[in-house]
């Protein structure tokens, strides 16, 4: 058998265990993984795959959820919502990358997100995410990041920056900085016993920055982070869940 028949028969044969898998409802277990880019989330994904049966990240959720929002809104031939949320979910497992474990079934990563992308993963699921995980960074480093990687201006980085954080409030979670996601993520029960890849926060060259952008942060400080959960090891369970 030549290579590209082989790797259709083993495309095959995973779509057939992948469609008899539970798919959705209370047994369900997903983490999702949001918030700032350049924050982390891409580190903090590799450490779940290790223990997830897949992992998806930074798909355009929210052009499928508008467009759902919007075929229930139709005043003349309703569509079949719930088979159609079936079938995205079963094409959004099948593209999804296979994990290295089992203890949770998809680990989904959405920087930049909304609450409308949210809970359109939460009705296709039919349960809402097991751990929520908000990812931010101290806006200095950010900025400089995120100019390099994206090309933005710092109008348009502000209003990110300021965008992001305030789905916090709306989708909810865990908060974790930046520079706090290895201690964070050492202290996670599901990944005490995983082999966790080094992390070395980047000392990005202090720049200056918007006033609005560093007040805001220093807000979402006080409001929302303001208990020093990462100061000690072997936080107990309930203390980080």
């Amino acid at each position: 058998m030549d290579l590209p028949s082989l790797k259709a028969s083993f495309m095959k044969v995973r779509n057939l265990f992948r469609r008899k898998e539970k798919v959705g409802g209370e047994d369900f277990r997903w983490f999702f993984i949001y918030g700032l880019p350049r924050s982390g989330s891409t580190y903090a994904l590799r450490q779940f795959r290790k223990i997830s049966k897949r992992v998806v990240g930074d798909w355009m959720m929210e052009d499928f959820a508008l467009a759902f929002q919007r075929a229930a809104e139709r005043d003349r031939e309703h569509l079949n919502l719930d088979r159609l949320r079936g079938c995205f979910v079963e094409c959004l497992l099948n593209g999804a990358r296979v994990g290295g474990g089992r203890i949770i079934d998809i680990a989904v990563k959405q920087q930049s997100t909304s609450q409308v992308e949210y809970e359109f993963l939460a009705e296709c699921f039919r349960v809402e995410a097991e751990r929520k995980i908000f990812l931010f960074r101290e806006p200095k480093g950010w900025l400089r990041s995120t100019r390099k990687k994206f090309d933005v201006s710092d109008a348009k980085a502000t209003h990110m920056y300021l965008r992001d954080l305030a789905q916090f409030r709306l989708i909810g979670g865990r908060p974790v900085r930046y520079q706090d996601l290895a201690g964070y993520l050492e202290n996670i029960p599901e990944l005490r016993d995983v082999s966790l890849e080094p992390f070395e926060p980047r000392n990005e060259p202090s720049t200056a920055v918007p006033k609005e952008m560093m007040d805001a942060y220093e807000q979402f400080l006080e409001t929302s982070y303001s208990k020093p959960w990462m100061a000690r090891k072997n936080l107990a369970v309930s203390e980080i869940e």
